[in-house]
């Protein structure tokens, strides 16, 4: 996430499978190995889909969710220093028009970012 001179601006990439989601765009993750912390858990994924290693000082753990059967927890990463290809970034108000084009579970994560970050941003 960066500030921009528009607002807030989230990384996202698309996500590559073989379910129904293939395609969208998504936020970097993953699930949890071993005995990781989240945060831990955060920065791998993060160096493994992103090409990336980012400072466990700068991730900011914003929530996490119960989408049974899972339970996901969302950070958030100040990117103040460029490392993110600038390809990936989108608007908050432009995540949420494309809400098509994003899974369903992450909707309600742009939602609370949007709250969070006090974004003026039509949710309907």
């Amino acid at each position: 996430m960066k500030e921009a001179s528009h607002g807030v601006e989230l990384w996202v990439q698309k996500r590559i499978s073989n379910d129904s989601l293939s395609g969208l765009l998504e936020f970097p993750g993953g699930k949890i190995e071993g005995t990781e912390t989240p945060e831990e858990a955060a920065l791998r994924e993060t160096n493994e889909e992103v090409g990336v290693e980012v400072s466990l000082q700068k991730i900011i753990r914003f929530a996490q969710y119960q989408f049974t059967p899972l339970i996901l927890f969302v950070h958030i990463y100040w990117d103040d220093t460029g490392l993110f290809a600038t390809e990936g970034y989108h608007s908050l108000n432009h995540l949420i028009e494309m809400r098509g084009k994003i899974p369903p579970n992450n909707i309600q994560i742009l939602a609370d970012i949007s709250k969070r970050f006090q974004a003026v941003v039509p949710l309907k």
